[in-house]
């Protein structure tokens, strides 16, 4: 995948490089999200937390907020290393000589 540069090798401009980093660390976000809510699943329900469709809709709303927050402050390095991959100056081809 390609971001439109004016140039092959073209650094992308300082808007397009926050959007991308947004992008990479919002997916940061849903991949912790559903990691939690995989992690959730294998822990026996003990009545702390209502059942029903509220107590799911509270537990799904309390995961992707986690996901958020643990991705706008963890160090794993997922959203980075995707913007990396995404970017132009990774993913152009190289000129033949």
């Amino acid at each position: 995948m390609r971001l439109g540069g004016a140039g092959e090798n073209a650094a992308l401009p300082d808007v397009q490089r926050e959007k991308l980093q947004r992008a990479c660390q919002e997916f940061e976000g849903l991949f912790l999200s559903l990691l939690y809510r995989e992690m959730q699943n294998t822990i026996p329900r003990s009545g702390l937390m209502p059942s029903g469709a509220a107590g799911e809709v509270f537990g799904s709303l309390w995961g992707q907020e986690l996901g958020r927050t643990a991705a706008r402050s963890s160090h794993l390095g997922i959203a980075d290393m995707l913007a990396g991959a995404l970017s132009p100056e990774v993913t152009a081809p190289s000129k033949p000589r």
